[in-house]
């Protein structure tokens, strides 16, 4: 059992919270303290680091029931620290298991590079790689928000519009029955996703970093009874670079290039995308056959990296994927060559949640004023892992570039 470094819990009555801006400058009190846009992971860890401090929170979701496909499915250690600061920790181990190993492979099934992840230290105590079940991982996630009488949670409700002064944000809200209501608060974060209404309504740029890739990814749920190989793999086939990862339980993500020529219907067709899968099965269980497991989706995703030019308009910030504007960032190099994927490492929704967690200290009033960050700051912790190709990925696509023909 590894030894894991104690995170006391926030646990920060009313009373003890200083009073905020508003309060010291005489101003009119607003409806809230924090009205945060979008309930996904981003969004409901901030709904839970907020409402342990006893301030007024409002969440606004569109949808009313959580999104039961798995998409994002992998976290590391430092995230794993945050969900412990909650107290969540046991629950999500629940959801959640630790991968030991990743193996690069060519077109001829020769084992590139083999890496035993145990041997990289761990510097959060907890393990380096979760790989985990999204919809069961967000369900925990509000079912913790839930403890906190001061967060209020509304449900096919959204962000239209906003006006902010130096004191506060006027939000216009809609409701998907048609009702419609104005709210205010101190701040205003964004987590509402890729299409963020916030973003837009700032109308923010963004950086293109010229990386747009097609790939068919697919969901594949197996039988349960059947002991999987849990090593994940990328095969570096420069006829069709694939990336094949054993998530929870027996959640199989498999993503696959698509090449020019390719019909993406017929492509994205179960019949496609079992014979895509055919030929790596063996690295799961000798026992699989095309046709075993559940088929949950296959749907061609053009991948582009588009990084917002801020990350922040005075009380108003962009979170989670609201500033990223793509659907996952590939390291173009690599993918043109060993379909090495920066998401692969995690880094969209770790550098997410530490970003989220940054503002959470810098916006907490237990000092008695607030410093709000600058947006270059906020920036810099998401763009390095999204304009960096690191060694580790770049050599071994070269490598495989000169050894997968």
């Amino acid at each position: 059992m590894w030894f894991q470094i104690p995170i006391f819990r926030l646990r920060l009555r009313q009373s003890v919270i200083r009073p905020m801006h508003w309060q010291r400058k005489g101003l009119n009190m607003p409806d809230y303290d924090v009205l945060i846009a979008g309930y996904g992971p981003t969004g409901a860890v901030a709904a839970n680091l907020f409402g342990a401090t006893g301030l007024s929170v409002l969440v606004v979701e569109p949808s009313r029931q959580i999104f039961d496909i798995p998409r994002a499915v992998h976290f590391d250690g430092e995230v794993m620290r945050i969900f412990q600061r909650l107290g969540l920790c046991d629950k999500l181990l629940e959801v959640a298991q630790e991968r030991n190993s990743l193996g690069f492979t060519n077109g001829r099934n020769w084992q590139l590079l083999h890496q035993d992840l145990r041997d990289i230290p761990r510097h959060n105590s907890w393990a380096n790689n979760f790989f985990f079940n999204q919809p069961l991982l967000e369900s925990h996630l509000r079912e913790s928000v839930q403890q906190h009488p001061n967060v209020e949670v509304r449900l096919g409700w959204s962000v239209q519009g906003f006006v902010q002064t130096e004191s506060a944000v006027s939000v216009d809200l809609s409701e998907d029955a048609g009702r419609k209501t104005n709210v205010s608060c101190s701040y205003l974060l964004g987590c509402d996703g890729a299409s963020s209404i916030v973003r837009q309504c700032l109308g923010i740029g963004h950086e293109d970093l010229q990386c747009d890739e097609p790939w068919l990814v697919i969901d594949l749920k197996l039988p349960e009874g059947i002991a999987v190989n849990r090593k994940a793999y990328q095969i570096c086939d420069p006829n069709r670079p694939a990336t094949l990862v054993p998530c929870e339980g027996q959640h199989i993500r498999w993503e696959f290039m698509v090449n020019a020529g390719d019909d993406l219907a017929d492509l994205e067709s179960e019949e496609s995308a079992r014979a895509l899968m055919a030929p790596h099965l063996h690295r799961l269980s000798a026992e699989l056959k095309p046709e075993h497991g559940e088929l949950l989706r296959a749907k061609v995703y053009s991948f582009h990296a588009l990084l917002a030019d801020s990350f922040q308009q005075g009380r108003v910030f962009l979170l989670g994927d609201a500033p990223i504007k793509c659907r996952r960032f590939w390291a173009k190099a690599c993918a043109q060559v060993s379909a090495m994927p920066i998401t692969f490492t995690g880094r969209s929704l770790v550098c997410s949640m530490a970003a989220m967690q940054r503002i959470f200290w810098l916006l907490i009033p237990v000092n008695g004023d607030h410093t709000l960050p600058k947006s270059s700051e906020l920036r810099s912790l998401m763009a390095a892992s999204f304009k960096i190709v690191t060694t580790c990925c770049l050599f071994p696509g070269i490598v495989f570039c000169w050894w997968g023909v």
